[in-house]
């Protein structure tokens, strides 16, 4: 069962009647969490790091037009720089969890970008750079996001390498540049000292959010007279997600939630051309809640939930729903 604590903040897809409550429980700060008076090495590592990145995306959006790049190259480029030049801006201040309101000075000064100065000649050069780039940023955050101990914390680095590894996956997949997914967005939430629930009840979360996806898609598919043919694999897919969850949950002598009986939809589900909004936003829910059960699970349950969170990461871009900066915040 929920805490009591528990508040419903269904990020990223509104309202979802029937849904269990969100994978974040707000809370007041831990004791003994003061902030701290300088930076840990990982800390000062990934803000060199997400520095480096912001510039060389800075780089290939200014290029982008005199490279003719394919369509959408330089948008992504340009969101992309100004979301890791955030992330190193929370980074880099005392408390990365403080929140809305923290104090965003500082704790030491902007290291240069180890990107070349004059940034890549071509297309095919900044091609190579971001994806040598994108390589280094996930494998050294999903590095510092396994050995957390503290959940809220595993939950800021599970978070930065879901959004270092989407754009490895999409530069790899999308080497000519061309086909890069919708920008990134700011979204509505930064890290922040939240409680998490227990890491049944983050499964619990994501259990409800499955059952969203599949009834949503399910609902499309009737609509359409089975005729969407890439719902219907997702469908069987989501059917297995659901399969495995439920195995988890009951390992751990745990009920998994039944569905619900109807779900809220994030758009009219009776216009067709709503269609790809409602299935990319009921995506997004799910990553959203994928991003608590790595934080809150640990050894190698924490590396295949990491894994799963990953390989969600650009399901709802592909549909036409941004990720947002700071995935699973919410």
């Amino acid at each position: 069962m929920i805490s009591r604590r528990a508040v419903l903040l269904i990020g990223g897809i509104g309202a979802l009647s029937g849904c269990a409550p969100s994978p974040v429980v707000v809370g007041s700060p831990a004791a003994g969490s003061a902030s701290p008076a300088q930076l840990d090495a990982h800390r000062r590592e990934a803000v060199r790091e997400e520095t480096s990145l912001a510039a060389l995306n800075s780089s290939c959006a200014s290029g982008a037009a005199a490279w003719s790049a394919p369509a959408g190259f330089g948008e992504w480029c340009a969101a992309a720089a100004k979301a890791h030049a955030h992330h190193a801006t929370v980074l880099a201040q005392a408390d990365p969890l403080g929140g809305v309101n923290a104090d965003h000075s500082p704790l030491m000064a902007s290291p240069s970008p180890s990107a070349p100065a004059g940034g890549p000649s071509g297309l095919a050069e900044a091609l190579v750079a971001l994806r040598t780039g994108y390589e280094t940023l996930a494998a050294s955050h999903l590095g510092v996001a396994l050995a957390q101990t503290e959940p809220v914390t595993a939950m800021l680095w599970a978070s930065l390498y879901c959004y270092a590894d989407a754009g490895r996956q999409l530069v790899t997949a999308h080497g000519d540049g061309a086909s890069f997914a919708v920008p990134t967005g700011e979204g509505s939430a930064v890290p922040a000292r939240i409680v998490l629930g227990s890491r049944d009840e983050t499964l619990q979360v994501l259990l409800s959010r499955v059952d969203a996806l599949r009834f949503g898609l399910q609902a499309m598919i009737g609509r359409s007279g089975d005729t969407q043919t890439q719902m219907v694999d997702r469908v069987a897919a989501v059917e297995e997600l659901r399969n495995s969850i439920a195995t988890q949950l009951a390992s751990a002598s745990a009920r998994p939630s039944a569905p619900a009986i109807a779900y809220t939809l994030p758009g009219d589900v009776n216009d067709p051309s709503s269609w790809p909004q409602i299935w990319g936003k009921l995506e997004s829910g799910v990553l959203a809640a994928w991003v608590p059960v790595a934080a809150t699970s640990t050894g190698t349950e924490r590396s295949k939930a990491l894994a799963s969170m990953a390989a969600q990461s650009l399901q709802a871009p592909s549909h036409g729903v941004a990720l947002s900066w700071w995935p699973g915040w919410v």
